[in-house]
């Protein structure tokens, strides 16, 4: 809870008194156990239930901070790796992390990486709205895809001359 919960509020209104009054993009990593509960995961589910109402309570409240929850699914890395072979995860959560692995089902980072940057370039949502990987997926083509990876090399290419 301290991670997920103290530390993200803690670092988020140090980063509003810093920027306050200036236009402004936060982006909240989130995740389906934000909005669904599942067995076994109480306490992180709880925590990143608490800071997707933190950030939407926020945006209600700053109107010049631009605020995402984005979950960016269930990732190739080494937490679902640790799911994987935790003999304490629910079975059936265990059983789909295992499937979802031997299937290749699992989202690369990269992937996921490129949704969200498209949604905040775009900056279409409402913000403090949460917003799943899944619920863009289909709406990006291939076109998209290839353009916003342009975006993204682009963006680290003026961040690296900053």
């Amino acid at each position: 809870i301290d991670f997920n919960v103290t530390s993200s509020l803690w670092l988020t209104t140090r980063m509003g008194r810093e920027f306050d009054g200036k236009h402004m993009v936060m982006i909240n990593i989130s995740s389906l156990c934000a909005v669904q509960p599942f067995p076994t995961m109480a306490t992180y589910c709880a925590g990143k239930a608490a800071r997707d109402m933190y950030n939407a309570t926020l945006a209600k409240e700053n109107t010049t901070l631009r605020i995402l929850n984005y979950a960016p699914g269930a990732l190739r890395t080494e937490m679902t790796d640790c799911l994987r072979s935790s003999e304490t995860l629910d079975r059936g959560l265990h059983a789909w992390f295992q499937s979802s692995y031997e299937k290749d089902e699992l989202i690369p980072p990269d992937k996921t990486a490129t949704k969200l940057v498209r949604l905040v370039l775009d900056d279409t949502f409402e913000s403090g709205q949460h917003i799943d990987y899944w619920d863009v997926y289909k709406e990006m083509d291939e076109t998209e895809d290839q353009g916003c990876q342009q975006d993204l090399a682009a963006m680290k290419v003026r961040h690296a001359s900053v």
